[in-house]
This record gives structure tokens, C-alpha cells and sequence, in this order.
């Protein structure tokens, strides 16, 4: 907490032939601590926005702590007017269906939640690289199960990391029971 406050996040995997019964995904996110609060038994909520994309390539145990060497990732941003404007087309798509879910979800926490954030998402949509910002945070939004976001995650596209998110927002628009996970 005295230095960046920055530390990266991959997901692990279960993995039998390893060691350690478990693996990481190479691909991962830089995280930045907002905000810290210690708590009495020493444990601590902390608030991170993240930052960036990287890929693992070398890591080794430092001090009881996993520590990598990594790559950081560029976002593929729309290439031109018709790109930035499918883009955009893409993310009204998704706020509809985020609203048709919503309101299907009659409540549900982790929805209800979404609802709030997604309302308080005031980006603008003006660049290439806003579109791309609203791409990836509406990614670490929806309540969806780590091997769902995952290959969002490893998408380094909008447009495709959008496409993927209507499928999934399509599909519990059209389910019964109305859930991502």
C-alpha cells in the first residue's frame, strides 16, 4: 500500500498434472487500490479500478507471493469511422438487453447492482478508446462466472468483446430463470 498500489489479478484454473493441483491463465488484469480499509482482525476491503490487460511470461513464489514477469496488452481500437460506428451501435445493443435483463431479473441482487453501476456509467462515447473503456468495464460488471469473463478478457477487440456480451445477454433475455452464471 506505501508503493503503486498496483498488483495483477489472473484467474486460476484447476489443473491435475500440476503440483500444486492448480494453473493460471496467462492473460490477466492490472489492478489499482483506490481505496483501503484495515479491518480489526487484520483482513482488508480495498476498492481497485483496473488499469490494463498483460500476459504472464515468467513467473516465480517471492516471499510467499506470486510475482511475473508480464507483457502489457494494447486494446485494438475501432480503425475507422464505420468500425467506431459499429461500435457504437454494438454498446446500444447491450444497454437495451441490459435493460430487458434487468427488468426480467424482477430484483435479483446481482442485477440490481449491475442496474445501479450501469445508470452511474456516464461515459462518454466520442473515441475509439472511450469505446473500448466501456467495452472492458461492462465486462467486470455483468454477474458472470469466471470462465465466462475469461475469454472476454483475452479478447483484445470491442467489437468482438461486444459481440460476445450480446450473445450472453441475449441468451438470459431469452431463459426462463434469467441468470448469467
Amino acid at each position: 500500500m506505501q508503493g503503486s498500489r498496483q498488483f495483477g489479478l489472473v484467474q486460476v484454473k484447476s489443473d491435475e498434472g500440476s503440483p500444486d493441483g492448480f494453473s493460471i491463465f496467462n492473460i490477466g488484469c492490472c489492478m489499482e487500490v483506490n481505496q483501503c480499509e484495515t479491518l480489526p482482525d487484520g483482513r482488508s476491503l480495498i476498492q481497485t479500478k483496473s488499469l490494463r490487460r498483460f500476459r504472464v511470461l515468467e513467473r516465480n513464489m517471492t516471499d510467499g507471493y506470486w510475482v511475473a514477469h508480464v507483457e502489457f496488452l494494447d486494446e485494438r481500437l475501432p480503425a475507422n469511422e464505420q468500425e467506431l460506428k459499429l461500435t457504437k451501435e454494438l454498446i446500444t445493443k447491450v444497454q437495451q438487453l441490459v435493460s430487458v435483463v434487468i427488468q426480467q431479473s424482477q430484483g435479483q441482487q446481482e442485477f440490481a447492482q449491475l442496474e445501479h453501476i450501469i445508470k452511474s456509467m456516464d461515459f462518454p462515447l466520442n473515441t475509439p478508446s472511450e469505446c473500448c473503456q466501456y467495452a472492458s468495464k461492462i465486462c467486470t460488471l455483468l454477474p458472470i462466472s469466471p470462465d465466462l469473463k475469461q475469454p472476454l478478457l483475452e479478447m483484445d477487440c470491442a467489437i468482438e468483446r461486444l459481440r460476445r456480451i450480446i450473445t450472453l445477454l441475449e441468451r438470459v433475455a431469452g431463459s426462463s430463470n434469467c441468470t448469467l452464471l
